[in-house]
């Protein structure tokens, strides 16, 4: 599984550079997820980044690429924020439409981060199985190379205790 997660990471990076998104200059807050009333929101506490876009890929057991969902805001959002995958509110608005995958192995790897800024939110990697396994609540992140469950408070906190 830590071979799968490196090469998502390193993918997603060459990705990122290949489409113009370039070097980031400052790597901090967080990135997550939970489910709520049958939905999946995405979470993320920029720190002291900003976030404008939210891109959700990954790799199906196959190794096949895909692209899940794009989001975008014309300016940074600084703050705390989740965001509906299937009805975002402003000031997001859908790049693609989710289409998620459905097996449990699949990998998303969501990342947030500035265009315009040049800033990046640390990026979770989590699959379908643990995201269909959590309780209304809990945010599934990435932290320290391991998947974590913590409250909306823990997630909320910039500490990196």
């Amino acid at each position: 599984m830590k071979r799968l997660s490196s090469i998502a990471v390193l993918s997603t990076c060459l990705f990122l550079s290949a489409c113009g998104y370039g070097t980031f200059s400052h790597i901090e807050g967080k990135t997550g997820v939970s489910v709520s009333q049958e939905s999946i929101n995405i979470h993320v506490n920029p720190c002291s980044t900003g976030v404008d876009y939210i891109d959700i890929k990954g790799r199906n057991i196959n190794g096949v690429e895909k692209h899940y969902a794009n989001f975008m805001s014309d300016k940074p959002q600084q703050n705390p924020f989740n965001i509906d995958i299937n009805a975002p509110e402003e000031p997001w608005r859908t790049i693609s439409d989710a289409q998620l995958p459905q097996g449990e192995d699949d990998i998303l790897l969501i990342l947030a981060g500035s265009l315009i800024d040049g800033d990046q939110a640390v990026q979770s990697n989590v699959s379908m199985g643990e995201i269909l396994t959590l309780q209304e609540g809990e945010i599934l992140t990435t932290q320290g190379g391991k998947n974590i469950r913590v409250s909306q408070e823990e997630f909320n906190s910039c500490n990196t205790d």
